[in-house]
């Protein structure tokens, strides 16, 4: 089936319900992903999509932080220590201690939700500590 719309996906739907009809996902102008289906009156199943343009492992319905670099641990709102506690100076820190007891404060959140290890934990507090963040 052709259809003008870019980045578009047909697929019979048969299991797994054996209800016959067709679903698809499309992709629109701010690169959002969504789905339509077109199945029989009478289903009990709705088909849904749940997507996450950073790839963190969080839907973006659910993410609070949605440009999370590539790779990086998240919480379960989707949020890096660095997305929580950014470096640089537009976050308002005091001073550098603001933001080493921001980093401090979250890796310890991050350990308690066994997402790291105590030294991933001390790896990355005496990085913040060590860097420049915070100061004016």
């Amino acid at each position: 089936v052709s259809d003008p719309r870019a980045d578009v996906r047909y697929m019979p739907r048969e299991s797994p319900d054996g209800v016959p009809g067709h679903y698809g996902y499309d992709v629109k102008s701010d690169g959002t992903a969504y789905v339509w289906a077109v199945v029989d009156k009478n289903s009990r199943y709705a088909v849904g999509l749940n997507v996450d343009n950073d790839d963190d492992g969080v839907f973006n319905g659910l993410d609070q932080c949605p440009g999370t670099a590539p790779g990086s641990v998240v919480n379960s709102a989707g949020c890096s220590i660095t997305d929580l506690c950014p470096c640089d100076n537009l976050s308002g820190w005091r001073n550098h201690g603001a933001y080493v007891s921001c980093v401090a404060s979250n890796a310890e959140g991050f350990l308690d939700d066994g997402l790291i290890s105590p030294e991933v934990k001390d790896d990355i507090i005496s990085g913040a500590g060590q860097s420049t963040c915070g100061n004016k």
